[in-house]
């Protein structure tokens, strides 16, 4: 029986039970974005491709999850959530099955491309359940709190698992991961959502679509930072004369404190805002990120990889819940699954042609520039947002 309730507005009150599964199939779903800078560097050593073409192959899977949760997002609350995700986790694990038996680079791109897809249904699903949510602050927190658990688990097995196993053993994990998240669907809500209740029909509505369409160009920028340094944060740590076991590690634990991102954004809530919380964590990861370009000490990049992950999160919760001031619905919510994916493609190809073209040390760089358009963007999305009709907006987002 489905205990979840719609309350006057139009929004879920999800259970802990469904929370939790939510979050799980969720987790489990983003594995092999997870597992990027470890499955990039094992293709790149197993079949002798450069940087810039395993960062395209990455970035043709990102860009198709990106495509199909923005082409789900705008009718995701007609939907069951359930449905939509089971779907999503059959392909995913499929095609992680299948990219075991590939070593040409078009063939895998087209597996992952495919891959892509399954996963951009889990996550739209997903993510426009926790933005249709009563607190969607809270439930995207919970949302990152899973992600960095499931990173630390990723980070400290997939090393051994690639020593063993090479890109084979990192698929199959990859596979594994997704059945395991598979087992948790019948406790996700099952209902498509009813309409929004009490939703105004009045007042500039395009003052909410433009300041949410700012947010998810913000937020792709964000990630797309964030990856262009994530996604080849293993080829930083063996820089510094680290070994692979080592660096995972380093990575493992750095994703437990991450943990401290979304809690301090439960604990912050709407106190001060979203504006503020946001700034203050894209212009300290402009700071780690030069670092871990231009420093080759293993010292810096222990201190810095998880910081700039805690700084990851934090923002992404609030970027995550603004858009929920945009669309009750949760479609902006939906698409914010599809921006992070599209945004982890851009940083991850752009990453790849810096490094190929420019060197390691320049990656930090490129990832600064991005960081600096995303200040931009969220100053004019907040504008957008608190002018808009109804003074819910207007109170949370300064």
């Amino acid at each position: 029986m489905n205990r979840n309730s719609i309350n006057a507005e139009g929004r879920i009150e999800l259970t802990a039970r469904s929370t939790f599964a939510m979050v799980f199939v969720v987790v489990c779903a983003f594995t092999s974005q997870i597992a990027v800078p470890f499955w990039v560097g094992a293709i790149i050593d197993d079949y002798a491709f450069t940087a810039e073409i395993a960062g395209t192959i990455a970035g043709i899977e990102f860009t198709t999850v990106a495509v199909t949760s923005y082409l789900i997002a705008a009718r995701i609350h007609t939907f069951s959530p359930r449905a939509i995700c089971a779907l999503g986790l059959i392909i995913l694990t499929v095609c992680n099955a299948w990219s075991t038996m590939i070593a040409d680079a078009t063939s895998l791109s087209i597996c992952r491309g495919i891959a892509g897809v399954g996963k951009g249904l889990t996550i739209s699903a997903a993510f426009g359940l926790a933005g249709r949510s009563v607190s969607p602050a809270r439930a995207f927190a919970f949302l990152n709190g899973g992600y960095a658990l499931m990173s630390a688990a990723t980070y400290y097995v997939i090393p051994y698992v690639i020593n063993s196993h090479g890109a084979f053993g990192a698929f199959a994990l990859l596979s594994a991961a997704t059945l395991v998240g598979a087992c948790f669907l019948p406790w996700m809500p099952g209902r498509r959502s009813v309409a929004v209740v009490g939703a105004s029909q009045s007042g500039d509505q395009s003052t909410s679509v433009v300041g949410g369409v700012l947010t998810l160009l913000s937020l792709v920028l964000f990630i797309g930072a964030s990856a262009a340094i994530g996604s080849y944060v293993e080829r930083l740590g063996l820089r510094t004369g680290l070994p692979l076991t080592d660096v995972g590690m380093v990575l493992s634990i750095a994703a437990l404190v991450t943990l401290i991102g979304p809690a301090l954004a439960v604990a912050f809530d709407k106190r001060y805002g979203y504006k503020v919380p946001v700034f203050i964590a894209v212009i300290a990861k402009a700071v780690l990120a030069l670092l871990l370009g231009m420093s080759a000490s293993a010292a810096v990049f222990i201190v810095s990889v998880p910081l700039y992950n805690i700084a990851m999160l934090f923002a992404a919760t609030y970027l995550q819940a603004l858009m929920s001031l945009a669309d009750k619905k949760g479609r902006f919510a939906a698409a914010a699954g599809a921006s992070m994916t599209l945004g982890a493609g851009l940083g991850t190809f752009v990453g790849g042609v810096t490094i190929t073209r420019f060197g390691l040390e320049h990656i930090g760089t490129t990832a600064v520039v991005m960081l600096l358009l995303v200040l931009v963007l969220v100053y004019l999305a907040t504008s957008r947002l608190s002018s808009a009709p109804g003074p819910k907006a207007a109170g949370v987002v300064h």
